[in-house]
């Protein structure tokens, strides 16, 4: 039962997301981010008591491609975030894979190359 109801969550965390975005713009995706990393929290602790199912696994899995195929128009730290969630749930999921789909950030991250004076 509790695989089922992971199962679902998962699968309609993509939706949720892009609607609280439409709705809400960044400050959505922030707030699903807190709430996505707490489902986490909670996969984590279904697998670490072994009770997780391959079925549950590979939704997760799916569910962080298909979050990370989603346009979202966000230039921020936010999609620092939201790609840090996913690769997190990743690593618990199969630490040996390396993934390449992550957003390239569009804004500055090194302070020294844009010097304000």
């Amino acid at each position: 039962m509790e695989n089922e109801a992971f199962s679902f969550a998962l699968s309609a965390a993509p939706n949720v997301l892009y609607g609280r975005y439409k709705q809400y713009g960044q400050l959505g995706v922030l707030a699903w981010c807190s709430e996505f990393g707490e489902m986490i929290d909670s996969l984590k602790e279904l697998g670490f008591k072994g009770n997780m199912l391959l079925t549950t696994r590979a939704q997760a899995l799916r569910t962080c491609e298909e979050i990370l195929k989603i346009k979202l128009d966000i230039e921020t730290q936010i999609i620092l975030m939201l790609s840090s969630q996913v690769a997190r749930l990743r690593r618990f999921l199969d630490g040996e894979h390396q993934w390449d789909d992550y957003p390239v950030p569009k804004f500055p991250l090194d302070y020294r190359a844009f010097p304000l004076c």
